[in-house]
């Protein structure tokens, strides 16, 4: 690349932290007094996401034992249909913050809460040893499902929320989840 590495990590990082990619081209602009056209940002997350995305595959991720498991709808509009919505299932490991899993549904039952649960169980080093939710009634069998006599050592972790003030609470996904609807 012809530009500073230290440079792209930037635009990365900013790009991730919802930076837009206009904003971005002007931040390197006068900070860095490189000009740069809004689509090379774009161009350098496309490579290095492909890049990092084919090394994250070769290794599982190094995670806590407590995971936390939410849903949310999300409005979908798909070319010459209605409007409705989808379910997105996120699961993230309380210690890292590493996302384990994200799954679009179109329904929220148990068969759609194993599909994140399966794909975090695959990503992740070790099984957890409490999984926390909400009161959805599908993740008690879907964990169930995917968890029980896991290794002879895990029996039942799941840990259901009664309120959102009582700890454990789930408030590290639906941060994300907030930040994934903006």
């Amino acid at each position: 690349m012809k530009y500073d590495p230290k440079i792209i990590m930037l635009t990365l990082d900013l790009y991730f932290k919802g930076v837009s990619l206009r904003k971005i081209a002007d931040h390197i602009k006068q900070i860095h007094g490189r000009e740069v056209c809004q689509t090379t940002p774009m161009r350098w997350i496309q490579k290095y996401m492909k890049l990092l995305a084919k090394y994250s595959e070769k290794y599982k991720a190094e995670v806590g034992n407590i995971w936390h498991s939410d849903e949310m709808t999300v409005f979908i509009k798909k070319e010459g249909e209605k409007k409705y919505y989808e379910w997105i299932w996120n699961i993230m490991d309380a210690k890292t913050r590493y996302l384990l899993a994200c799954q679009v549904t179109e329904t929220r039952f148990k068969e759609d809460a194993r599909k994140p649960l399966k794909q975090a169980k695959e990503v992740a080093s070790r099984p957890p040893d409490a999984i926390v939710t909400d009161g959805l009634q599908a993740y008690r069998d879907a964990i169930k499902a995917e968890y029980y006599g896991l290794n002879g050592r895990i029996q039942n972790p799941h840990v259901r929320l009664k309120d959102f003030e009582t700890k454990p609470n789930n408030n590290i996904v639906e941060r994300l989840n907030g930040t994934f609807r903006e």
